[in-house]
């Protein structure tokens, strides 16, 4: 093992489970996932179009349009949970406030996005092309 990749090697040998507080409280773990689903979304979309030189703006709808796409996304994989929780009635209880913690999550969303949209959308416009 090279001298510089030691630290490294201890780091990834100690690694801890990640935060208990994810996983213990199923509606935070579902607002968690809401959330995920447009970031994933709207990076894939940033990607995809950042190719060359684009205006800020274009990057900016662009990622907007992902992110929504993602959030539809996540609405219907918490709708397919919600339905099926009906038919795992034993986990009943815990997949429903699982798809309760999503809905949270898209009335974040909309909120987010109602109250944020032209001021990001004025700032994007001025800020010009992107190299």
């Amino acid at each position: 093992m090279p001298y510089k990749e030691k630290p490294l090697i201890v780091a990834a040998s100690q690694m801890g489970p990640l935060p208990a507080f994810l996983f213990s409280n199923p509606v935070f773990a579902g607002f968690f996932a809401m959330l995920m689903c447009p970031v994933f979304g709207a990076v894939f979309a940033l990607f995809q179009a950042s190719i060359g030189t684009v205006n800020a703006l274009i990057l900016f709808e662009a990622s907007r349009l992902g992110a929504i796409v993602g959030a539809v996304i996540g609405a219907f994989v918490f709708i397919i949970i919600a339905v099926s929780a009906f038919s795992h009635r034993d986990e009943m209880k815990y997949r429903l406030l699982f798809v309760f913690g999503g809905v949270l999550g898209i009335v974040f969303l909309v909120i987010l996005d109602r109250f944020t949209l032209e001021y990001l959308r004025d700032w994007f416009a001025t800020a010009g092309p992107l190299v």
